[in-house]
């Protein structure tokens, strides 16, 4: 697991469709960090700024998230895997909205949840994790160099005391965290299933998009989240690729069979 990139993000709120980065916090495989306040160019609720201790006036002289979404795409989002506390459904999700909002190109390696094992292990947050394996408290919770570095401690702790993870590797781990392989669409609306991009909402899930194409553009009107939207159209333009050279296929075929056979009535 020495090859995984451990980060945390801190925001305005948990809604990471909705919500700003307020905070990134990044631990490098080599130790190095670096760890930055961003402006989310909205105020910070004041029970928000309570939980975290990032205020308005901290963040007011901050860049904006677009001036180090290129920078920070380099670090997280080249395709090596990411470590983190509950990053599945938060700080993914919410770092690649950012990214769609600001322009950006991105691409998500695998992901190892020390949350989601965690959870699996003993049902509880990072701070209780924290204690639970290291035997000590969580200090400096929700400042997000901190529990990305409390993330990283907590992993590596577990992995050895834990037997149903003792001997996994990274990739083994990713898949127990249930990110074993870059998504479709980072907040889950898009899954694969065997290969396929499927529906991963209630109504249709497991249904792969070409299938239904009517709910394809139904969720492309309706509100659902950039990266989500993104995936879909990206989805949509393979299947009329894959249909158009079909029928170029198809009418290659009928030319070659009237060149060979010309009087044949189809």
């Amino acid at each position: 697991m020495t090859d995984l990139t451990f980060f945390d993000l801190e925001a305005t709120g948990p809604d990471p469709a909705a919500d700003r980065v307020t905070q990134v916090g990044v631990v490098f495989p080599d130790g190095r960090e670096f760890e930055t306040l961003v402006n989310p160019g909205r105020p910070i609720p004041p029970d928000v700024q309570e939980l975290t201790g990032v205020t308005d006036a901290m963040v007011a002289g901050a860049p904006p998230f677009e001036q180090i979404a290129h920078a920070l795409a380099g670090m997280l989002a080249n395709g090596q895997p990411l470590g983190g506390f509950g990053l599945l459904h938060f700080d993914l999700p919410l770092l690649a909205e950012e990214f769609e909002r600001a322009g950006q190109e991105y691409r998500f390696g695998s992901a190892v949840d020390a949350g989601a094992l965690f959870k699996i292990a003993q049902p509880r947050s990072l701070g209780a994790a924290v204690r639970y394996y290291l035997n000590r408290p969580h200090e400096a919770a929700h400042r997000a160099v901190a529990d990305a570095r409390e993330a990283k401690r907590v992993l590596y702790a577990m992995t050895a005391v834990e037997p149903p993870f003792a001997d996994l590797d990274t990739a083994e781990l990713a898949a127990v965290s249930g990110r074993d392989r870059p998504p479709a669409d980072p907040f889950g609306k898009l899954i694969r299933v065997d290969g396929v991009v499927c529906f991963g909402t209630h109504r249709n899930r497991g249904v792969p998009v070409a299938d239904d194409l009517s709910y394809a553009w139904w969720m492309l009107r309706s509100d659902f989240p950039l990266a989500t939207k993104r995936a879909l159209r990206a989805e949509l333009e393979r299947i009329d690729r894959e249909r158009a050279e079909e029928e170029d296929v198809e009418r290659a075929e009928l030319v070659a069979e009237l060149e060979r056979n010309p009087d044949t009535i189809f």
